[in-house]
C-alpha cells in the first residue's frame, strides 16, 4: 500500500497480486532459511516464556522497546489485542474493496473523495457483477 500511496510502483504489481509473482530466490532455499530463522526466534520466545512467564523477542522479555508497558501493562496488552483485531478487519476490508471495485484501497478512497454519492458501498454492491470474473456456468444458450 505504501508504494501505491507514494506512486513508486513501477512493476504494476498490486498488493493483492504479489503472492502470485515468481521471485528471484527459489522456493526450497527460501523455506529452509525461513525455517531456521523462525525456529531460532520461536525457541528464544519459548525459553523466555518458560523463564519469565511472558513472551518477547531475542533476550528482551517482555518485548517493549518503547517502554510503554511500564505505565499499565494490563491496559497496554488489551490495547494491543484490540489493535491487532482492528488490523485484521481492515485487511479483510481491503480485500473486499478490491473484489467489489477491482482497484486498491487508496484508489477507492480517492474515487470516494471525488464523488461520495456515487463511489460508496451501495454503488459498489450494485455494480459488483461488473468487476467479478465470469464463472462460466451462468451462460444462457
Amino acid at each position: 500500500l505504501g508504494a501505491e500511496i507514494l506512486g513508486v510502483n513501477t512493476t504494476d504489481l498490486t498488493w493483492y497480486e504479489a503472492g502470485t509473482k515468481e521471485y528471484e530466490i527459489p522456493l526450497a532455499p527460501l523455506v529452509a532459511i525461513q525455517a531456521v530463522v523462525m525456529g531460532f526466534l520461536e525457541m528464544k520466545r519459548y525459553q523466555g516464556w518458560k523463564e519469565y512467564g511472558v513472551t518477547g523477542l531475542g533476550n528482551d522479555f517482555p518485548f517493549d522497546p518503547a517502554g510503554l508497558a511500564k505505565k499499565d501493562a494490563d491496559t497496554m496488552k488489551l490495547k494491543e489485542v484490540k489493535n491487532g483485531r482492528l488490523a485484521m478487519v481492515s485487511c479483510f476490508g481491503f480485500a473486499a474493496q478490491m473484489a467489489a471495485t477491482g482497484v486498491g484501497p487508496v484508489q477507492n478512497l480517492t474515487d470516494h473523495l471525488k464523488n461520495p454519492a456515487a463511489n460508496n458501498i451501495i454503488g459498489s454492491v450494485l455494480t459488483i457483477q461488473d468487476h467479478l470474473p465470469d464463472p462460466g456456468f451462468a451462460q444462457v444458450s
